[in-house]
């Protein structure tokens, strides 16, 4: 009886250290030990970093491209320091996309639940699944079977086709929001009232966090034909995603020839028609980085969509948290590594041809100026 409980405890604790083992990361096994801890306050600041970097990043390269580098070239004729020249011709045209700039990440550090949620707390462990292998961590072997699984599964290839219909609309319509609401407060004659209205608009809906929108879509829309629709969960993006590409418009525009209205309305052309000819082809290459902004977005967004998405109308991310409830988590990941790859192909995409058509802006400029 005693060595019958003894076997019954020791296969206990072999269990136990089995499933422990089996929790660790991938590197942690490999090395054999943990190298660092990612909970607690140095896993919210790195994550934090990483999630705020992007757009960040985005406001101040998409101003930099409109950035007079004539006044670069006079600071350094006028024999100025290197930093006089640096503060001169970088750092202060960029003053305002800066402080914009600080402003975004500090409200997305602010609103994000995602990231306190995965890393905020304190866990020896971290978790890491491989989809590319049988069975992990005891059947280690390449294996595409659970991506088979996946493809064939005609439920999750419509949450596939219903994410990329709605990355696509909300992409569309929110580059014409925030391109015509950027043309007001830039470079148009309507009162500051108009202007200060969409400024306080945009700075609300950067302010407001995703699950509170989606609460507040839900509480809004019930029993209309707009519940658990594509329609309004394309909305509910268009709106909680406005600020970054409307500052990254507003920021550019004024970076442009201010007489380009003038010199048309002098020639008889209309407001409309000297932004469709003139202004709206030289700020093309940010109107593709915020088409892809917004679409990379709306692929990743969960927040707010699950709160408002139906049977019918579920989408990847919102499929994947269902999926996590039922332990399906070769599902998950191989989900997961979809949005990766299809959201990957589109920033290449329209990296390639943004950069293809600041190429060509720029050799059309030189040929004019030699003519």
């Amino acid at each position: 009886m005693f060595w019958s409980k003894k076997k019954q405890n020791q296969k206990l604790f072999a269990d136990v250290a089995s499933e422990q083992q089996s929790m660790k990361g991938l590197i942690t096994r490999l090395l054999g030990r943990q190298l660092f801890n990612i909970y607690g306050f140095a896993g919210l600041m790195v994550g934090y970093v990483i999630y705020t970097i992007p757009v960040a990043f985005l406001l101040i390269y998409n101003t930099m491209g409109y950035v007079d580098k004539k006044t670069l070239v006079m600071s350094k004729v006028m024999g100025d320091k290197i930093f006089s020249t640096f503060w001169v011709a970088v750092i202060r045209p960029l003053l305002g996309t800066l402080a914009g700039a600080f402003v975004q990440a500090f409200f997305l550090s602010f609103t994000d639940f995602g990231i306190p949620a995965s890393v905020g707390g304190r866990y020896n462990a971290v978790i890491f699944v491989v989809p590319m292998v049988e069975e992990w961590p005891y059947k280690v072997g390449f294996s595409l079977e659970h991506f088979q699984s996946v493809l064939v599964d005609n439920e999750l290839l419509n949450s596939y086709l219903h994410s990329v219909w709605m990355a696509v609309c909300t992409a569309l319509l929110g580059t014409l929001l925030a391109y015509g609401a950027a043309l007001i407060t830039a470079r148009s004659t309507f009162s500051n009232f108009y202007k200060r209205t969409i400024d306080s608009i945009s700075v609300v809906t950067n302010a407001i966090p995703g699950m509170v929108l989606g609460v507040a879509y839900m509480f809004l829309f019930p029993g209309t034909p707009l519940q658990n629709t594509l329609i309004l969960m394309i909305l509910c993006n268009i709106v909680h995603y406005f600020s970054t590409p409307y500052l990254m418009m507003k920021n550019s525009l004024p970076k442009m020839n201010a007489s380009w209205e003038t010199t048309a309305m002098l020639m008889g052309d209309s407001w409309f028609k000297t932004i469709l000819r003139v202004v709206t082809p030289n700020t093309l290459s940010s109107l593709l980085e915020v088409f892809s902004y917004y679409f990379i977005n709306a692929m990743v967004t969960i927040s707010a969509l699950v709160f408002i998405s139906g049977a019918r109308t579920m989408v990847l991310t919102t499929k994947i948290k269902q999926l996590q409830y039922i332990n399906k988590f070769n599902e998950v990941f191989v989900l997961s590594l979809l949005i990766l790859a299809t959201n990957l192909i589109v920033k290449l995409l329209f990296s390639v041809l943004a950069k293809k058509w600041k190429k060509e802006r720029n050799h059309n400029r030189r040929e004019k100026h030699e003519r």
